[in-house]
Parts: structure tokens; C-alpha cells; sequence
């Protein structure tokens, strides 16, 4: 994940993009870049950051690499993603994080995604439990994004939203009878 000082990609020209002002509303850039082919920005929220995501082979060529290595190839993808120079890349470059994936032993690099016919399971799944369990996460996400970070947070929000309304729904109790 990079932080930049501005969202310069937005001002980009790409050559899939034909109509300049639908790039301020990309939500991904993929590309055929062998290092880090894939890029989030943050939206639906404006901010100057860019995550970069590589699967499979790609991930499997950063293993133990040091960070500086991996954000050194992530800016060198962007700076041939938009055709700008590393030099500007690296002036614009205000802050970093990085995550293994496959190292985390709670995700182990895995991610959710819906098989054909999938969407009624995963709208099952998002339902709440008796109106005392509420559930979210990537898989419960039937809006596009089920197998990334923005599904799991979409749904965190509707899932706190269901609970806090069935909380004013029964209304105030009095905490000392059980």
C-alpha cells in the first residue's frame, strides 16, 4: 500500500481509458506488469493511495524479499502502468505499508471468491442469525467485491448498521433483571 502527496494518477491518460474523466473514478488498474500487475485505489473514498496486489507466481517471486525491494518494484510498475518516471513516483511517494499475505496465519494468502450461481449462498450467508448474530466479511459481500478488503469492510459497516438497529428496535432494558 502506497501513500502518496496528491492522486497524480488521476490527471493519467491510460490507454484503455478512453474518456480522461473516468479515470478519477477507477476503482482498479490491472495490468500485464510481471511484479505487481494489480491496483486498488481507495475509492469510494478520494486519497492518495494506491494498493498494489500480486497473486500466484508473482507473490511467490516476493517470498522473503525486503521491503525496500517490494516497494522499489511496485513504484517501478506504476512508473510503466502510467508512463511516468520512477523519479516522479518517488517524489510523490509520502508513506508505505506491506503485508504478507501468505505468511499470516490467520489467512495463510487465501481469499474468497463465488462460484457460478454462488450470489443466494452468500446473501444467506450475510443474514443475520436470530437478530444476535450478525455477520460480515469478503464472502458475505454480494455487491463485486466478495473476495478483496473493500467487501470486508462494506460489510463490517452494514453488519454494525443491522445490529445497532435491532439495538434501538428493542429499545432501552434494564441491565439489572436477567
Amino acid at each position: 500500500m502506497l501513500r502518496f502527496r496528491s492522486r497524480f494518477w488521476e490527471e493519467r491518460q491510460l490507454p484503455t481509458v478512453p474518456d480522461r474523466s473516468n479515470i478519477a473514478s477507477l476503482a482498479f488498474i490491472v495490468s500485464r506488469c510481471e511484479w505487481m500487475p494489480t491496483w486498488w485505489t481507495s475509492l469510494p473514498v478520494y486519497a492518495p493511495v494506491l494498493t498494489g496486489w500480486a497473486g500466484g507466481s508473482a507473490a511467490d517471486r516476493f517470498g522473503a524479499a525486503p521491503v525496500r525491494l517490494l516497494i522499489g518494484q511496485g513504484m517501478n510498475a506504476l512508473s510503466r502502468i502510467l508512463g511516468l518516471g520512477t523519479a516522479f513516483i518517488h517524489e510523490q511517494l509520502d508513506g508505505w505499508y506491506t503485508h504478507d499475505w501468505r505468511a499470516d496465519p490467520y489467512v495463510r494468502g487465501a481469499y474468497s471468491y463465488v462460484h457460478a450461481g454462488g450470489v443466494p449462498a452468500q446473501r444467506a450467508l450475510a443474514r443475520p442469525l436470530e437478530g444476535t448474530h450478525f455477520f460480515a466479511g469478503e464472502a458475505t459481500h454480494t455487491g463485486g467485491h466478495s473476495g478483496i478488503v473493500h467487501g470486508a469492510v462494506a460489510t463490517g459497516i452494514r453488519a454494525a448498521s443491522e445490529l445497532l438497529g435491532r439495538l434501538k428496535r428493542r429499545g432501552p432494558r434494564n441491565r439489572g433483571a436477567r
